[in-house]
């Protein structure tokens, strides 16, 4: 299945920025889950801190994020033509619609906010983000979206072989 690599519209030299900042929401995302899971443990005001900076951090970096992929999607008429786009772009609005119903849900006591509905919903996040992220990868990865073999190394994984095959 051969696919045509794909330029990204939000790049610096040719390096797209929307790789460069999508880690940062999923670590947040799911680091949410543990500083959640440790409250519910240990009962210490901390963890219940801890996860309220997380939401509030996954949605800036998300909204950033989001941006970048934005550009993308509706700057270059072939991304919008996978259905995987539409999906993965949709999947995390609605994770950044659940985080911030949840940082919002926890500001009158962050405490009593963990469980259970903090916690069910930093779990649904979560489990979007990975799926979303795995989304994000096949867009990478298989279709080449944001891919620019001109700034790629000449044997580079992602852009294969320049050498002829002696098949």
């Amino acid at each position: 299945m051969g696919h045509e690599p794909v330029p990204s519209k939000a790049a610096i030299k040719g390096h797209p920025l929307h790789p460069v900042v999508i880690p940062f929401p999923i670590a947040f995302g799911t680091a949410t889950v543990f500083t959640d899971a440790a409250y519910w443990v240990t009962d210490t005001r901390t963890w219940a801190v801890a996860s309220v900076w997380l939401l509030w951090a996954t949605l800036a970096t998300g909204v950033v994020a989001g941006a970048l992929g934005a550009i993308d999607y509706f700057g270059v008429a072939h991304v919008r033509e996978h259905e995987t786009a539409t999906r993965h772009g949709l999947g995390n609005a609605v994770v950044l619609v659940i985080v911030l119903a949840n940082a919002l849900w926890r500001l009158p006591d962050l405490e009593d906010a963990v469980l259970p509905a903090g916690i069910v919903l930093s779990v649904l996040a979560a489990a979007i983000l990975g799926y979303t992220g795995y989304l994000g990868g096949e867009l990478s990865y298989k279709h080449l979206i944001g891919a620019n073999p001109a700034q790629s190394e000449p044997d580079s994984p992602l852009v294969g072989s320049r050498r002829p095959s002696r098949d």
